[in-house]
């Protein structure tokens, strides 16, 4: 948009709603890596999608062990029922 249409960086700024200084770090990044400069979780290699994807459910697990070592003391009082 500023290269093929010359628009002044602060004018597409505004259009898009962020700061010059941000679009400035963006077309630098562009400048350097075109290719890989804006990628995302659309954007992943299935690699990168399956480390993430691992990365999440590592927190997840970790969250849900914390919480059951919180409350395994009050779970640990209580007597044992076996049903037979």
């Amino acid at each position: 948009m500023i290269q093929e249409q010359g628009k002044p960086v602060a004018h597409v700024a505004r259009e898009l709603g962020v700061s010059d200084n941000t679009l400035h770090r963006w077309i630098s990044k562009f400048k350097k890596d075109p290719v890989n400069v804006f990628r995302s979780s659309g954007n992943l290699e299935m690699e990168e999608k399956i480390f993430l994807d691992m990365q999440k459910r590592i927190r997840q697990l970790e969250m849900k062990n914390e919480i059951l070592k919180k409350h395994r003391s009050k779970y640990h009082r209580l007597p044992i029922f076996i049903l037979s």
